[in-house]
Order: C-alpha cells, then sequence, then structure tokens
C-alpha cells in the first residue's frame, strides 16, 4: 500500500534532517580490488570484498557517517554498515583511483608562460596531481595543501596550432603513489616508453576523479578517456568522452567547471575548448574541467540489512556529487522501495518514484539500477529480487526526472537509513561511449 500523505512527509523530514546530519561527519577513505569484463562500449567493474583486510573500509570507498568496515558474516567476507543504532543515513561512496587517463590537446592561442595538461586524484584545487606542459616543458607536479612540488621534469615545447596527445598513469601501492607521464605529436607513434615516472612517498591523496587543467593560454581538448587498472595489470576503460553529444556554444552538462571559459567548439569535428588566455599564471587563476562520474550505467549489488526499527532503508546511491546533490533508491520498512532526488536548489528531496516491494531483514537482496543522462532529463529504472530468484525480466520503477534541477553525473555507492547492513558484491557496467 502506497505510503500516506503525512507518512511521506514525515519521511521527506527525516531523509531531509539526515541530511543535514551528514554535513557535518568525517569523511573517510581509502583503494578497492577490481576486475573487468565486457566488450566495446561498455564495460563492466565487478568488485568483491573477499581479499580486502579485515576491520578496515575498503581502498576506493569513501563513507559518511555509521561505522563502515569488512567484516565476516555467517563465513563470509563483506562490506558493512555495523553501526545498528545508526540515526538517520549513512552512505559509502566510490572513488576512483589506479588509471590511466588520455586526451588530445592543441594550443591555440597562449601568453607565455602558459601550460594545459590532466589532472589526476582529484580532492579539491588545494590537493591533486598534474601532468602537464608549461614553458616549453612537461611536468609532473603534485599539489598538497596549496603547495605545488614538481616530482619530474623535462624540456617538450607544444607548438601552436599542433595536435599532441597527453597520456598519465598513477598507481597507488600501500604509501606510495607512482605516477608515469608521456606526451606525442597526435601523427606520430605512441612512443613505447614513459616520458616521466616518479614515485611519491607522502602522496596526499591516494584516489579521486580526473580532469583536465591550463592556465593562461586558450586551449582545445579532444578524446578523452578514463582507464581504471585491474589487478592483473591491464586497463580497461571506465569513461570515455569524445564530446559530439553536446551543443555547440555550450559547457558539457557533464565536466564541472572551476575558472575560464569553457565551450564546446566546432573544429571540424565538437572538442572542448577553454579560451580565457586573461588571467595571470597563479594557484588561484587555473582553469579545471573535471569529470566528477559517470553519466549512464547501471549497478547491481548484493546487500541485505541486518537491524531497524519500523523506519529502515537500505540501498543504493546514484549520481552522488555532494550530500545535497544525488539519488537515492531506499527500500523503508520491509514493503516499499523509494527513489529519491537531492538538489542544491530544493529545500528538501523529491520523491520521483515509489512501488510496493517486499525486502526482508536478513535475506540477501540484488538491488539493481540503470541511470541515463540524456539532454532532456535523466532516466532511473529499478528492480529487485531475492538472490535465491531469478532476476525479474521487467523493471519495478522506471522513471524520468526531467526538472531543471535534475543531475546529469556522478558516482555510485550504498545507502542504509537506521540500519546496519552487509554488502557482499557490486557490479557496475558502464556506456563507455559519448
Amino acid at each position: 500500500m502506497i505510503f500516506h500523505a503525512f507518512e511521506k512527509r514525515i519521511l521527506v523530514l527525516f531523509v531531509t534532517l539526515a541530511h543535514v546530519i551528514i554535513g557535518a561527519f568525517l569523511i573517510c577513505s581509502s583503494i578497492a580490488g577490481y576486475a573487468f569484463a565486457g566488450g566495446r562500449g561498455e564495460e563492466a567493474l565487478f568488485i568483491s570484498f573477499d581479499e580486502e583486510p579485515l576491520g578496515l573500509i575498503p581502498n576506493s570507498w569513501q563513507v559518511i557517517g555509521g561505522e563502515w568496515r569488512t567484516a565476516v558474516s555467517e563465513t563470509e567476507q563483506v562490506f558493512q554498515q555495523s553501526l545498528a543504532t545508526l540515526q538517520g543515513l549513512s552512505y559509502a561512496l566510490y572513488l576512483p583511483a589506479n588509471y590511466t587517463i588520455c586526451v588530445q590537446v592543441r594550443p591555440i592561442k597562449t601568453a607565455m608562460p602558459s601550460g594545459a595538461g590532466l589532472i589526476a586524484y582529484w580532492q579539491d584545487t588545494q590537493n591533486h596531481y598534474r601532468f602537464m606542459s608549461y614553458d616549453n616543458r612537461v611536468l609532473l607536479i603534485k599539489v598538497s595543501n596549496g603547495q605545488i612540488a614538481v616530482l619530474s621534469q623535462l624540456a617538450f615545447p607544444l607548438e601552436v596550432g599542433k595536435w599532441y596527445c597527453m597520456k598519465l598513469s598513477v598507481t597507488s601501492v600501500g604509501k606510495r603513489t607512482l605516477l608515469y607521464g608521456k606526451v606525442w605529436a597526435k601523427d606520430e607513434k605512441e612512443p613505447s616508453g614513459w616520458m616521466l615516472v616518479s614515485e611519491d612517498l607522502s602522496p596526499a591523496t591516494t584516489h579521486g576523479w580526473a580532469g583536465l587543467w591550463c592556465a593562461k593560454g586558450a586551449y582545445e581538448f579532444d578524446d578523452f578517456e578514463l582507464l581504471l587498472h585491474t589487478r592483473d595489470g591491464k586497463e580497461s576503460v571506465s569513461l570515455r568522452d569524445s564530446f559530439e553529444s553536446y551543443e555547440i556554444g555550450q559547457a558539457p552538462s557533464t565536466w564541472t567547471f572551476i575558472g575560464g571559459v569553457w565551450q564546446i567548439c566546432d573544429s571540424n569535428t565538437k572538442t572542448l575548448q577553454q579560451l580565457n588566455i586573461l588571467d595571470e599564471y597563479s594557484f588561484k587563476h587555473n582553469c579545471y574541467a573535471l569529470i566528477l562520474g559517470y553519466h549512464s550505467y547501471t549497478v547491481t549489488a548484493k546487500m541485505r540489512a541486518t537491524s531497524g526499527g519500523e523506519v529502515y532503508g537500505v540501498g543504493l546511491t546514484l549520481h552522488w556529487r555532494e550530500p545535497n546533490s544525488h539519488y537515492d533508491i531506499l527500500s523503508v520498512g520491509a514493503n516499499r522501495l523509494m527513489v529519491w532526488a537531492y538538489s542544491q536548489e530544493a529545500l528538501k528531496p523529491r520523491l520521483i518514484g515509489e512501488k510496493q516491494c517486499t525486502i526482508e531483514r536478513w535475506k540477501w537482496h540484488y538491488f539493481k539500477a540503470r541511470i541515463k543522462a540524456t539532454s532532456k532529463a535523466t532516466q532511473l529504472q529499478v528492480k529487485v529480487w531475492r538472490s535465491e530468484q531469478n532476476e525479474p525480466h521487467e523493471w519495478l520503477i522506471e522513471t524520468d526526472d526531467d526538472a531543471p534541477q535534475r543531475i546529469s553525473s556522478g558516482t555510485f555507492g550504498f545507502v542504509t537509513l537506521a540500519t546496519s547492513v552487509e554488502i557482499k558484491e557490486i557490479k557496475v557496467e558502464f556506456d563507455a561511449e559519448r
């Protein structure tokens, strides 16, 4: 039976208050083991928590609220939120680590000195890595607490009007991060070796999103790729953006920009350009274009609630940007599944989907959600079933968020409401082509 209006208002109030509380929580994090499968255009990331060290937050997961850790439950190792008396919401969010990023770049107009390049392990403007051209050199840079350190450099000028390929690989092992960079002319063969190599023994961060950087110059970018590393040393595309699907003259909606004038331009093919060349080359005037999540993907997770009163829930969070910008797919009690949309512009979350669904405590369930961002709406499809049953053919909930404040990209993870939860595994299928 669907919630009555009064019950809905109570739940909205409860969930809204929980998100206010989340803003005060300390964020903890660390990187995860994973495997890949899939073909061209669609890749699958499979994460099992079997091999993670016990009692810790697995690598590549960032948690907000609750008490998250790996543990053994009925002979199986799981990722769990163990606080049975949890008040409100708690999240575990995926952040990428150990990956290679590539882009094509062309200087259009530059002052001297000027630069452009790639960003890895982004936390904020004060903490990240860069592989960049600058003043007729290429450099590996660490930005830690706002301080810039040159890890490695080599003379290599970029000619105005000429296309180049840039590639940066980052790998974190224990308390060190390995960085590899190379650049070459687009019309030449990729060098077999790396141009710059560095080992950072005091990394400020060991995971984070990726993007582009430039300063004091107009630059053009094309064919951005993010390739995650597998444990066997291979690479698999989890995100590819050729910029062809965006409108000319607009900034692409699935990217986040800090500084500069970024827009899609028609240069035989569509490219992303940063056109502002007036800013000085200083830390506060850099221009950033950031990928802070994926735009279209399918998540399937095996999980179960292990405590809770009358109002409790477990589920998935999608397109997470921050505590007030994401979608939650949440079971509420034992017989309801709800889809909530959070946005910075709204004072409270919007309920955009709801169906009856039996979800019992201590029973393993699969939660599956498909999310796709289009120019007109963000589309969500959801289904849930018991682990011993076959997957249903039909989606339980299908809804489009066409509100102006809809979210077009972000990361994914788990959400729990007033209950402890255990997660056995998660599979993510990316729509890598764009």
